[in-house]
């Protein structure tokens, strides 16, 4: 399930939250159709009007900071070379900066189905998976691990995919900024749906990039799509992967609803009578857990080295 779920969490994590003060925002999907050479092709010069990628990213910022909670519905579709499709549906609610909840059925060809909720509080996280490989699982992890993550996660500069840990991040500004390292991002066109202005951006991969395609073919190109209000941008509310001109993955948000109330009592995961275990008795989490733990830590060295090597220097 490692690959599955990387897939589609690693966007989750970094998604929706808006203004505070708002009534309920249903947003119907843009969906708006790719270029017809989604993979190549010359920059166009942007729309009169068009905010910079960073002006986005930064106004997107100003919303996540004023926002109090946060409910979205969202699915995907990741097409796998010589595979099945898999597909992703579900919710995430998030309350302030500290309590999330994640909730996702999977499915992949005509068979094989799976589901996976995150629930985290500042005590700890929790998580109920069901899968073919290893039936129905519940896991806790204890606020030091998660401290030891988020750790990890400033160091190595990445979202590692363990806990739905950027709240702080909700409307999609820190996928924008992880995207725009791997894709030279700019803003292509203006679309309008229902009224409401979309601003569509795009990027080829950047010379160089060595990033891991976790299963799937190397991207080439992205597409990004950001709701706007009359105010500004507002959210991302699709983003989609290209591989020689194909659709490799797609992420689109169908509803969000801002400011609706919420408790912290309830962000609970029912365990159903199962038994709950540490996550680092869990192999695949414990192995990823160790993965990530031990890069950071890598890295960390490394750092230290070219550090003092430096100060030798001067």
């Amino acid at each position: 399930m490692h690959t599955r779920r990387s897939l589609w969490l690693v966007f989750v994590l970094g998604l929706i939250e808006a203004m505070p003060g708002q009534e309920a925002q249903r947003l119907p999907s843009p969906n708006p159709s790719p270029s017809p050479n989604p993979g190549a092709g010359a920059r166009s010069a942007p729309p009169a009007g068009a905010p910079t990628i960073d002006e986005l990213i930064a106004r997107l910022q100003e919303r996540e900071q004023a926002a109090k909670t946060v409910m979205l519905r969202m699915r995907s579709r990741t097409n796998v070379p010589e595979g099945p499709v898999f597909e992703t549906e579900g919710t995430l609610r998030v309350l302030g900066t500290t309590h999330f909840h994640v909730a996702m059925k999977m499915k992949a060809g005509d068979g094989m189905e799976g589901e996976n909720e995150v629930v985290r509080t500042p005590a700890a996280t929790w998580t109920r998976e069901v899968d073919p490989m290893h039936g129905e699982v519940h896991t806790q992890m204890s606020k030091e691990t998660m401290a030891q993550l988020q750790e990890a996660s400033r160091t190595l500069g990445e979202d590692v995919g363990a806990v739905p840990g950027q709240g702080e991040a909700p409307l999609g500004s820190a996928m924008l900024v992880s995207l725009r390292k791997r894709f030279d991002l700019a803003v292509a066109s203006k679309l309008v749906r229902e009224g409401l202005d979309h601003w569509v951006i795009r990027g080829d991969l950047r010379p160089g990039d060595a990033s891991e395609a976790d299963g799937l073919p190397q991207p080439d190109r992205v597409e990004v799509v950001v709701r706007a209000l009359s105010d500004g941008p507002f959210a991302v509310v699709r983003m989609a992967q290209f591989a020689a001109g194909h659709e490799i993955m797609a992420v689109e948000i169908e509803d969000v609803q801002i400011d609706q109330p919420m408790v912290e009592a309830s962000f609970k995961l029912d365990a159903r009578g199962k038994r709950v275990i540490g996550v680092m008795e869990h192999p695949p989490a414990a192995t990823q857990i160790k993965d990530v733990l031990d890069r950071a830590r890598r890295k960390r060295e490394e750092d230290a080295k070219g550090k003092a090597t430096t100060e030798e220097k001067k």
